[in-house]
């Protein structure tokens, strides 16, 4: 029989800090009041920063635990759609694949930004002369970090996958892929399609969620295991249905 690692939910250690730092805060609003504190030289002042910052940490506490729940969601039993383990040649093959693809995504963003910083840096030195050595190392310093960035997080993505247990869950609320989980169950988040491609075996699934100013999207790339196409094929066609998604011709 097939064995399965449950995965850790990843957001249970922040709900606990969050709760622990609303509970602290909210004691420390009446601090004042129990240490016989001058409320018109601090006590005031320690009371009200207090309160917004239990507040602020009660709503972060809130938000994360609809992350928690949903996440749990994925590994019910009456949502799991597909539930796969991976032998170590195959999970070694796709994290090659997946770690050139990463470099190729990240390049391509580096030298967008290069550009974009380059074009800006030229505004400003044109605009205002006198403070070109200041922008330059503002400048340049974006541009090591943002190089650094782009050729760490691949590898750091590789390096997760290959000591990370090799396994996935296509859930319809959700998939989790060897430490990564994707959730399209929440406020703005939604599954815009989902496909099998059979030339590289793999289950892809594209989600979109809202950020502070755009819309993002998302791919997620689920290889199939030997003699688990019917199977992929299934999830897929009940993902759509449950899902109310387009099919893919």
């Amino acid at each position: 029989m097939t064995e399965y690692a449950r995965p850790k939910n990843p957001y249970l250690v922040p709900v606990i800090i969050f709760c622990v730092l609303t509970f602290v805060f909210s004691f420390v609003i009446f601090l004042p009041v129990l240490l016989q504190l001058d409320m018109m030289d601090w006590g005031y002042a320690i009371s009200f920063v207090s309160f917004f910052m239990a507040i602020a940490f009660l709503v972060t506490a809130i938000i994360i635990f609809g992350f928690y729940r949903r996440a749990d969601k994925i590994f019910l039993s009456k949502n799991i759609l597909v539930q796969w383990k991976y032998e170590k040649y195959l999970w070694s093959e796709f994290t090659k694949k997946e770690y050139i693809a990463d470099k190729k995504e990240k390049k391509f963003l580096f030298l967008t930004i290069l550009v974009f910083i380059i074009i800006i840096s030229t505004i400003f030195i044109l605009i205002n002369r006198e403070v070109w050595k200041f922008f330059l190392i503002v400048f340049s310093a974006l541009t090591i970090v943002t190089a650094t960035l782009s050729f760490l997080v691949p590898a750091l993505k590789k390096r997760s996958y290959l000591k990370t247990f090799p396994q996935a869950f296509i859930s319809l609320n959700g998939v989790y892929l060897t430490g990564e989980f994707h959730i399209w169950d929440y406020l703005t988040a939604r599954m815009e399609k989902a496909f099998v491609d059979e030339e590289n075996m793999l289950v892809k699934i594209n989600y979109s969620y809202s950020t502070s100013y755009q819309k993002a999207y998302k791919e997620i790339r689920i290889p199939i295991p030997d003699g688990r196409l019917d199977e992929a094929f299934k999830a897929v066609e009940k993902l759509k249905v449950k899902r109310k998604i387009k099919k893919i011709k």
